[in-house]
């Protein structure tokens, strides 16, 4: 009877530690499997920086500034030295206008102040010399004057038969022609400012 429980708790402690041996082996196993095997080929080092990507849209680009430009007098557009697209700067002239024999009465009221202004500084002289009267030399005077203020009123006229960009930009649409009858209202171009605007009633100018 002893011997059988002294065999029987034998085999007890030999099952036992069976189960121990193998619950050893198997996490031996499993924990060298885990540490030997190759994963590289599954990891990637991480690196600060941008992701590539293309995004597309559609839009509207809007100048900072938009007009359009006309001539000051109504009349025959005669020449536009700019298309749509060009680059202008500011007070670069864009069209000129028609007006007939303009020209002829600049050169004819030109002729008139110079002939004026050499009597009239002629006379001055011989007035500080006591050569002349007052009376005399204020009426060259007044003749000098008078010639004066028309010669300058026909530059205005002059200048006014030119259309200049407002500001530096782009020419963005053109809406005349050479020949064509415009007015004040209507446009020869438009100019945009940055990278927008518009000028001429003819053209469409933008600045940006």
């Amino acid at each position: 009877m002893i011997w059988q429980n002294i065999k029987k708790k034998k085999i007890l402690g030999l099952i036992a530690l069976s189960v121990l041996s193998v619950g050893g082996i198997s996490f031996k196993l499993s924990q060298g499997n885990g540490s030997n095997k190759d994963i590289t080929e599954f990891t990637i080092s991480a690196e600060s920086g941008s992701l590539p990507g293309l995004i597309t849209a559609s839009g509207e680009l809007k100048a900072n500034k938009s007009v359009n430009v006309s001539p000051k007098r109504q009349g025959i557009l005669d020449e536009i030295f700019v298309e749509e697209g060009d680059q202008v700067k500011k007070g670069d002239l864009i069209a000129k206008m028609d007006f007939g024999d303009l020209e002829f009465r600049i050169d004819e009221i030109k002729a008139n102040y110079e002939t004026q202004k050499a009597s009239y500084l002629r006379r001055k002289m011989l007035f500080d010399e006591g050569a002349i009267s007052a009376e005399e030399y204020e009426e060259y005077k007044n003749r000098f004057l008078n010639s004066e203020a028309k010669f300058k009123q026909i530059e205005v006229e002059e200048n006014e038969t030119k259309i200049r960009a407002p500001f530096q930009g782009v020419i963005t649409s053109r809406y005349a022609v050479p020949g064509a009858f415009v007015t004040p209202t209507t446009s020869a171009s438009s100019s945009r400012e940055g990278g927008g605007n518009k000028f001429i009633n003819s053209k469409t100018f933008s600045g940006p």
